[in-house]
């Protein structure tokens, strides 16, 4: 069933506009990046980048494609650009926390997060399968890897490099795969000798709007040594108390220059995306696509038009989509608070806790640097369906004069024909001329030359007691009647015309969306259990 829209409120709650100061930040943070110097892990003939994308709380790309995140749509453009492109970039998507069929079971995950492991287990063992096959292609494949992620996702990306840096790239072949309950899996045993040894894989860390809530509080969320750049993109106007921002690299670029956390207007969502009033989010998502090109040497991501309309420029009231929502800390300190502390449950030295490890040198040497290629911007005039108003009654049309003229009793009489008023038939505008069959047809016209409205309306009073009038007056509500009803109909037929394009082109969409997933066990055929 498609999702019924209201124009007032697309998006469930009040928006604010953004002012010219907001709209600024975003020119600040395209600056900062053409300044940051990231390394390209897969412009060379044996170098590969795995992209894995993980996406936020209740967001689910293929279930709800008109709300997709940018997480979303880097799957989406990634999984396309794989196929077109060549061998040397792949990715995998996994689905946020809370995005379960049963709802009981989507509640509780919502509120905890505790299916982040399992799906960070699923997309190891894509990443390691992808990595398997591009040795088995090219024995000196130097293979990388990008974590990107939008809230809990987002901080789940950066746990994520801990685990490959820990495991390495494990060999799949004869993996004993441990599933839970309900099929998700939970662990893995290797039985064979790693395709690369544990922290030998560099890695790059992409976050919108990093949180953590639930079980992922007590996780150690700090980047691996082996994460060689890293980008945030912090929102700075979520009022919520339980999304306090995960400062995972600190604002501005880090001591090192590996990272950088660049601040921009909205609430959560209008940095990592899901609205329909998108404006914010586009711009950030363009942020963190220059970024990941740069680093993949090619232009895997395409830039989005940004919408001009200042409608789909606005920050979202994110506090007002449940009542149980808070924003003490927000209305006491006067802006977003935040959290640096990593280490999750882990009691270490507060500069320790609070920084990401170490860089790795040896991963750090013989890197190419090169400053992060921004496209100028596009801007996008049209308005979006969703904000157009619903159809209303057709607009009345113009009729002639002659044509209403020719309609009357009188104007079909001989003599009597669809000439406009005081002219002669055939002749020009200054002819004079006065029908004399009817001393009514001559007084109408001469007062409609005259401009006199009072002396018109008289006449037709009178003349609508007549007979002859009565029967004109039912003729024009007879034909007044058909013609709406006409209008009606064909109001209808487009209003049944739009509904069955939108229907089709959800469904299309929900199509390619099934096609997608449908691919994944035909990837994994062959695979050891």
């Amino acid at each position: 069933m498609s999702e019924k829209i209201d124009p007032a409120r697309p998006d469930g709650v009040d928006t604010y506009p953004v002012d010219s100061a907001m709209l600024s930040t975003y020119d600040r943070a395209r600056a900062e990046l053409k300044r940051f110097q990231v390394p390209v892990l897969a412009g060379g003939p044996h170098q590969r980048l795995f992209v894995a994308n993980f996406d936020g709380t209740g967001n689910d790309m293929y279930q709800e494609p008109l709300r997709i995140t940018n997480v979303g749509v880097f799957g989406k453009q990634i999984e396309q650009a794989s196929r077109e492109r060549g061998a040397n970039v792949a990715g995998h998507y996994v689905t946020g926390v809370g995005t379960q069929d049963n709802g009981i079971v989507r509640r509780i995950d919502e509120a905890v997060g505790y299916s982040y492991g399992p799906r960070m287990e699923q997309m190891y063992f894509d990443f390691i399968t992808q990595a398997k096959e591009w040795q088995r292609e090219d024995p000196n494949a130097e293979i990388s890897l990008a974590s990107v992620g939008f809230s809990r996702g987002a901080v789940t990306a950066s746990l994520f490099t801990r685990l490959v840096h820990e495991r390495g790239i494990q060999n799949p072949d004869g993996m004993i795969l441990e599933r839970g309950a309900d099929g998700q899996l939970i662990g893995m045993t290797p039985t064979k000798r790693p395709l690369v040894p544990p922290g030998q894989t560099r890695q790059v860390l992409g976050m919108f709007d990093p949180v953590a809530t639930g079980d992922l509080n007590l996780a150690d969320v700090r980047p691996a040594p082996s994460v060689v750049s890293g980008l945030q993109i912090t929102a700075l106007h979520d009022a919520r108390d339980v999304f306090l921002i995960k400062y995972i690299f600190d604002r501005g670029v880090s001591a090192d220059g590996r990272f950088l956390n660049v601040m921009v207007p909205g609430a959560h969502s209008d940095t990592g995306g899901s609205y329909l009033l998108n404006g914010l989010s586009v711009r950030s998502g363009n942020l963190m696509a220059g970024w990941l090109n740069t680093v993949a040497g090619q232009p895997l991501l395409q830039d989005q038009p940004v919408p001009s309309d200042p409608r789909m420029n606005v920050v979202h009231r994110s506090e007002q989509h449940l009542a149980i929502y808070t924003t003490l800390g927000f209305d006491a300190a006067g802006r977003r608070l935040g959290t640096e502390d990593l280490a999750g449950n882990r009691v270490l030295p507060r500069q320790e806790a609070n920084n990401p490890l170490p860089a790795d040198p040896a991963l750090m040497r013989g890197l190419d640097y090169r400053p992060v290629q921004l496209p100028a911007e596009r801007f996008d005039d049209s308005v979006p369906a969703f904000l157009l108003p619903e159809p209303g009654p057709a607009a009345p049309t113009d009729v002639q004069w002659n044509q209403l003229w020719q309609n009357t009793p009188l104007g079909m009489q001989p003599g009597n024909g669809p000439q406009a008023p005081g002219k002669r038939p055939g002749q020009g505008v200054d002819a004079d001329y006065t029908p004399a069959h009817d001393p009514r047809v001559a007084a109408v016209l001469n007062a409609a030359d005259r401009g006199d409205r009072d002396t018109i309306i008289a006449i037709g009073r009178e003349y609508a007691q007549t007979p002859a009038g009565q029967a004109w007056l039912q003729q024009g509500r007879d034909e007044l009647d058909r013609q709406l009803a006409q209008r009606a109909r064909e109001q209808q037929a487009l209003e049944e015309r739009a509904l069955e394009q939108q229907a089709r082109e959800q469904e299309q969409e929900q199509q390619r969306m099934l096609a997608l997933q449908a691919e994944e066990p035909q990837r994994r055929q062959g695979r050891s259990i």
